[in-house]
C-alpha cells in the first residue's frame, strides 16, 4: 500500500453490493471472493483469514474471536450482517479451505488480479482492484463512520504506525 495505485482505492458500497451479487454464480463460488469480500468487512489480515477456524466464529451472537497465542489470550470482534452473509457454508473446520496460502503470499500475482478483474467486471465494476484494496475499503469505512486512528489501529491489531504506514492516503 506504501505505493499508491488507484488498484487500492477502496471500494464504494455500490461496488460492495454489485462485488456480493455477484456471489450466486456458480463462476464466482472459490473461496477467495468470499474471503475479500470478508476482508472489507472485518480488516482481518489475508493470513488470518487463511488460518480462520469455525470455532472462532460465532454467528448466534455475531462475533469473531481472535486467539493470540503469543500472549495466551483472545480479543472479540463484533461481526456485521454482511460479514455474516458472505461466511460460507460449513464444510470442513476451516473457514474459507479453499484459500490457498499461495494467492495470498503473492497478493500481485497474475492469477490473482487477472480473477478479481474479470469478477469486477462481470459485476459492472470497471476500475481495476486487488487482494490488498479489501484492507484498503475496511479503513475507509471505520473512517467514514468516524472511528479514529486508535480505534482502527486496535481493531486491526497493529499500532497506530503500522496503520499509518500501510495506509497513508486514508489516515488523516
Amino acid at each position: 500500500m506504501r505505493n499508491h495505485s488507484p488498484m487500492y482505492d477502496p471500494l464504494t458500497q455500490n461496488e460492495l453490493n454489485a462485488l456480493t451479487a455477484s456471489l450466486s454464480s456458480k463462476e464466482f463460488q472459490h473461496d477467495v471472493f468470499r474471503a475479500f469480500l470478508f476482508v472489507c468487512a472485518t480488516g482481518l489480515s489475508w493470513e488470518d483469514v487463511y488460518l480462520l477456524k469455525w470455532t472462532q466464529v460465532d454467528r448466534e451472537n455475531s462475533l469473531l474471536v481472535h486467539e493470540y497465542e503469543r500472549i495466551n489470550g483472545h480479543q472479540t470482534q463484533c461481526l456485521s450482517q454482511f460479514a455474516l452473509n458472505v461466511l460460507p457454508k460449513q464444510k470442513s473446520s476451516k473457514v474459507f479451505p479453499d484459500l490457498h496460502i499461495q494467492t495470498i503470499q503473492d497478493r500481485y500475482s497474475k492469477w490473482g488480479l487477472f480473477d478479481l478483474w474479470v469478477w469486477g467486471m462481470k459485476s459492472n465494476i470497471k476500475r481495476r482492484f486487488c487482494l490488498e484494496t479489501a484492507g484498503a475499503t475496511f479503513v475507509a469505512h471505520m473512517r467514514a463512520q468516524l472511528f479514529d486512528e486508535h480505534e482502527i489501529a486496535n481493531m486491526l491489531n497493529i499500532t497506530e504506525s503500522d496503520l499509518r504506514s500501510i495506509y497513508p492516503f486514508f489516515i488523516i
